[in-house]
């Protein structure tokens, strides 16, 4: 349990968390601790065209970008159907994960723009 906590490896009851950050840092543990306080923070970047020169290299920006960041926080990239709309905003509205944030790259549609302020007006970031 411990060396989930110090690794950030998940899987651990918060008030564990909590337990074991506050005694690591009691005994001066010469490691960057996770906050206690917060999970995996998961951005998911939506995108089209994986087929496509452009939204290939985005992807690839993305994932590399990934790999710089501190490891409590993860980019996943989904490619959706750029002909389906609605598959795009229900994706928007009903992700299959738990995210703190949204980037997209797809059409500019009716439907994805209604999506969009449905999560404004929940008050849910994007």
């Amino acid at each position: 349990t411990v060396e989930r906590v110090l690794n950030g490896r998940g899987g651990v009851r918060p008030e564990t968390v909590e337990k074991v950050v506050a005694a690591a840092r009691l005994l001066d543990y010469p490691r960057r601790l996770p906050e206690a306080h917060r999970g995996v923070i998961r951005i998911e970047v939506i995108l089209v065209r994986p087929d496509a020169t452009f939204f290939a290299r985005l992807s690839r920006a993305f994932e590399r970008i990934a790999a710089t960041l501190d490891r409590s926080i993860a980019v996943h990239r989904t490619f959706l159907d750029e002909a389906n709309p609605a598959e795009i905003a229900a994706r928007i509205l009903d992700p299959e994960m738990r995210r703190a944030g949204l980037i997209l790259a797809v059409p500019d549609h009716p439907l994805v723009s209604a999506a969009l302020r449905k999560l404004e007006a929940d008050n849910i970031p994007t």
